[in-house]
């Protein structure tokens, strides 16, 4: 199967500033992978829509945000006859959720926000992409990309999960010392430009933890 779209690009006679040029070049690209996107869906849709087990229901409108721009498409639900339920194939295909970014989006997304701030990320995707979207929407993403992450991971040993053990009253020395160490650091943006952005680090080490009392611990 090959997908077609001519892109045509209107320029006065002495082409003008380069800097408008470029522009409305990149405008016509962005266009133009919407348009061969929209023909993807359609000849997918077309596909699906053939096959026995799916019933037409009715079509709902949704709107997909992609590397190439952000795409208002009116998708169809089915019923599946297998699986008894209501399904939207085209979402399913695509791996879109509720959040409507597809996972190419999403990983420009979560590579952006872990080199830089929410906020500055969320500035150059909307210049990459042309989807516009808020930097608590990006930090919600990227958490929920953390916890699917996580569950493809090796479980953590029982140890690891244990806290460091309290030192025993009774002996007055610890006779097999452990050395803990919670490093944390928290980045520092300034909102008036007064003084520039930096980042605070700070890493505490101690041995054990000692009772004070019923609820307090002392390290």
């Amino acid at each position: 199967m090959t997908l077609n779209r001519t892109i045509e690009v209107e320029l006065p006679e002495d082409l003008g500033p380069f800097q408008e040029a470029e522009r409305k070049i990149k405008e016509a690209c962005f266009q133009a992978g919407q348009d061969l996107m929209n023909q993807l869906m359609e000849k997918y849709e077309a596909d699906i829509l053939k096959r026995k087990r799916f019933w037409k229901k009715d079509q709902r409108e949704k709107k997909f945000q992609t590397i190439v721009g952000e795409i208002k498409r009116k998708r169809w639900r089915v019923f599946d006859g297998i699986q008894k339920c209501c399904r939207y194939p085209l979402d399913e295909w695509m791996g879109v959720g509720r959040d409507r970014a597809t996972p190419g989006l999403k990983k420009v997304l979560v590579t952006a926000a872990v080199q830089r701030s929410f906020r500055k990320s969320t500035q150059e995707v909307d210049q990459w992409t042309g989807v516009k979207r808020s930097a608590m929407s990006n930090w919600n993403l990227v958490q929920s990309v953390a916890k699917e992450e996580m569950k493809k991971e090796a479980p953590v040993s029982d140890w690891y999960l244990k806290p460091i053990p309290a030192l025993d009253p009774k002996i007055k020395e610890d006779p097999c010392p452990i050395l803990a160490i919670d490093p944390d650091a928290t980045y520092i943006k300034n909102q008036d430009k007064t003084q520039p952005d930096h980042e605070i680090k700070m890493t505490v080490m101690y041995t054990g933890k000692k009772m004070e009392g019923k609820n307090k611990k002392r390290m």
